[in-house]
């Protein structure tokens, strides 16, 4: 999603081969089937491991903040979820209506 009055990315789908090491480093902390929120490098990953379906998902601002709406679409075999965005914003995020308890994680 680009920021319309400045053309920056604020939410996108990464890969773990386009994170930086110290970044790799912080999600060797954590376990599989769990949500996270890694907060390094002035950007924020919300990040579950082992999550096993194609998904979309839509940001939207809230008044205090923004809030991330993930929904799954078809099952697959094995595949993580990774989403990035800037620091700084506080997140609310839910997944097929469901609001996820998110583990936090600093660099």
């Amino acid at each position: 999603m680009l920021c319309p009055a400045c053309s920056v990315i604020l939410y996108e789908k990464v890969t773990f081969d386009e994170l930086p090491d110290d970044v790799l480093k912080l999600m060797d902390k954590c376990s599989i089937r769990k949500w996270y929120l890694i907060h390094a490098n002035g950007r924020q990953y919300i990040r579950y491991g082992g999550f096993a379906w194609n998904f979309a998902y839509q940001p939207m601002p809230t008044a205090d903040g923004w809030q991330i709406n993930i929904v799954k679409l078809n099952k697959k075999e094995y595949g993580n979820l990774l989403l990035s965005m800037p620091d700084g914003m506080p997140l609310t995020v839910f997944c097929d209506g469901q609001k996820v308890d998110l583990e936090e994680i600093y660099e």
